[in-house]
């Protein structure tokens, strides 16, 4: 395989750097690898590339180059498919665009592996023949609402995605994707070490990290006074750079302990610190899956690590190869980095199990591991993914593959975008039509059978193990336009209408209820919004009458009568004047429902039959202006909401 790397900055030593130069070198043994930087920001990489993976650069940071980006104009245009937030976002601009995709064009990999979010993001957003996967090293609470929204919406449209701990790839299969979306668990990889692990005798801790807020340094260094008042001739080195090391150098100095706390900065060959060392130290709030234990462990270092979502718990076994202590507890960490301290056969025997239990991270079961699923990846991309559709007379809704397939029992999934885990499927069969003597294989959603909601379709194998979003051929809606009375048989309203979006997925919105008012006919004329509606499902009294309901303040609700034209059809009218003298707010809005009798649960009004779904957008009507109201100069109109359900609302203009 062919298969690129994208990182945001090669020349870096993060976790996700190394994690990504680490496989890539695995990976080089049996494929063509290239690890291609986003930016360039110094002359010297900090971690070495084995010869055999390539290396590109896209954007060069440094102002000494005579490639210095800044001169290009386009480096100073904002990006189009990366997020303008979250991690790094400041190098993100158009020119990075442009390169990155004009360099996916030209290196024609099978596979393309992002370890950024950013970069996952507008990954997402190009098209090629390529599998586009991504590698996620943080926790997704580890970014705000917004942001987690592109990243679903990025997922849904990526291939597959790696998260580097099994507890948080669970968590997102529960709550974040569709059935199109393989996630799996795949942990970074470390190399064997150069130098012989450590004996567990030198009175050294050791701790490894970005000096960063969520590292918690500080809580680590206030812990180890704690370990000094008792064992004043073990010494505790962290390594690592970033914006704190001046603050935590005060802290170092307030508590006396610059000769027991050194700050040791950043190094290239941290495997020789390792074994300098008897016991690896981390504080972080959270971490995925942390590289720094991962290296101690492997050169035979017992870890005490606070219990952080998720990492440290999927690698270290409590009281084995290490010892846990929950987040925050700085006595905690004090006492278990004692416990080790002051007992060198338990440390010894920590270290030496470290050392084994760390094997399943070598570089070469994790490679074997990252094939595997990139061949899954490219097994589903075989499934046939593309349906020509039509709605029959009595509204149930045919698929039929426009492509042979050497796939057998094959599956049409519909996926709810509500509720994660509601899923229903439909055998594709093989079936002779009138149009297709030859027999087709077809699959058949039956009007009554999805539940009220938005369901997505894909198609999915007989094991239910590949599974790739469906996407239209022709599609032939025409019978819908017909269906507008309600069902016979079962809940009075039963709808289901196709949506196709720019991309050609495919997606149903379905309605179904007991009982149902559809609006057949709204207008707004001469002061007056006039309403004819039909009930489903339930017949009206003479005591009927039409509720609008205040949405936001219940005081603004109000009754108006109806006129039965039989015993489920009725119109009314609303003056408009009536609606603005119960205005209180810039915007009110009421929603508009029928009472078929006196105590009986009201029934909202809508439309939600015909060929179309989104009703709001295309019935736009008119509003009537009334100059002396409440609030001074009003507008009201009547609308459909979002959900094709007939409302009122009344705004304030402007003098």
């Amino acid at each position: 395989m062919n298969i690129s790397f994208l990182v945001h900055n090669r020349y870096g030593i993060g976790g996700a750097i190394r994690s990504t130069v680490n496989i890539a070198a695995a990976l080089a043994d049996r494929n063509m690898v290239e690890i291609a930087s986003l930016v360039r920001d110094r002359d010297t990489a900090d971690l070495p590339v084995i010869p055999e993976v390539g290396t590109v650069d896209f954007v060069d940071l440094r102002e000494t180059s005579r490639h210095f980006a800044a001169h290009d104009p386009l480096f100073h245009a904002p990006p189009l498919i990366f997020p303008e937030d979250g991690p790094f976002s400041d190098d993100f601009n158009r020119l990075l665009e442009i390169r990155m995709m004009d360099y996916l064009a030209d290196a024609n990999p099978d596979v393309v592996v992002t370890a950024h979010p950013g970069t996952a993001i507008a990954l997402s957003k190009i098209q090629g023949d390529f599998l586009k996967v991504a590698v996620m090293h943080q926790s997704r609470n580890s970014f705000n609402a917004s942001y987690r929204r592109k990243l679903i919406e990025a997922y849904e449209r990526l291939d597959g995605v790696i998260h580097v701990n099994a507890e948080e790839a669970e968590n997102v299969r529960r709550e974040w994707v569709t059935p199109g979306l393989r996630v799996t668990a795949i942990p970074n990889c470390v190399p064997d070490p150069l130098v012989a692990p450590s004996d567990c005798s030198h009175k050294t801790v050791i701790a490894a990290g970005r000096l960063v807020k969520d590292k918690q340094f500080a809580s680590l260094i206030r812990s180890f006074a704690t370990v000094v008042g008792q064992r004043p001739d073990w010494q505790l080195r962290i390594f690592g750079r970033g914006p704190l090391r001046g603050e935590l150098k005060t802290l170092v100095g307030e508590l006396g302990l610059c000769d027991n706390v050194l700050l040791m900065g950043a190094t290239r060959r941290l495997e020789m610190e390792w074994a300098k060392a008897s016991i690896m130290a981390f504080s972080s709030v959270r971490e995925a899956l942390p590289m720094a234990i991962i290296e101690a462990m492997r050169a035979g270092l017992p870890v005490v690590s606070t219990d952080c979502d998720y990492g440290p718990r999927e690698t270290i076994t409590h009281g084995v190869d290490g010892l846990l202590v929950p987040v925050g507890d700085a006595d905690g960490l004090a006492d278990g980095i004692l416990t080790l301290v002051n007992d060198a056969e338990r440390r010894q025997a920590m270290g030496r199990a470290a050392e084994r239990n760390s094997a399943r991270f070598s570089p070469q079961v994790v490679a074997d591991q990252y094939e595997s699923f990139f061949r899954e990846l490219q097994e589903a991309r075989n499934l046939p993914t593309t349906v020509d559709w039509w709605a029959m007379p009595h509204g149930d809704l045919v698929f039929r593959l426009n492509s042979a397939t050497s796939f057998s029992g094959l599956r049409l999934l519909c996926a709810s975008r509500e509720d994660s885990q509601s899923e229903l499927s439909f055998a594709f069969q093989q079936t002779n039509l009138d149009d297709d003597p030859d027999g087709s294989l077809t699959a058949v959603i039956p009007r009554s059978a999805l539940p009220e909601g938005e369901w997505d379709l894909f198609m999915a194998s007989a094991d239910g193990l590949l599974c790739r979003r469906l996407r239209t051929g022709t599609g032939d809606n025409r019978y819908l336009m017909d269906a507008t009375g309600p069902s016979l048989d079962g809940p009075a309203l039963q709808v289901h209408i196709p949506l196709v979006d720019e991309d050609r997925a495919l997606s149903i919105r379905s309605w179904r209820r007991e009982v149902h008012a559809e609006a057949v006919s709204v207008g707004n004329a001469r002061g007056e919004i006039s309403v004819e509606a039909e009930l489903w499902g339930a017949t009206l009294s003479d005591s009927a009458e039409v509720l609008a309901a205040g949405r936001a303040h219940e005081e603004l609700s109000f009754r108006v009568p109806l006129s039965a034209l039989s015993d489920t059809r009725f119109r009314f009218s609303i003056p408009c004047s009536t609606v603005a003298q119960r205005r209180v707010t810039e915007h009110d809005i009421w929603d508009v429902y029928v009472t078929p009798a006196e105590g009986a649960t009201p029934i909202r009004i809508g439309r939600f039959t015909g060929d179309y779904i989104h009703k709001k957008s295309v019935h736009d009507y008119p509003f009537t202006v009334l100059e002396s109201t409440p609030r001074g100069r009003s507008r009201v109109r009547p609308f459909f909401s979002v959900d094709s359900e007939l409302s009122l609302n009344a705004v304030d203009m402007s003098k």
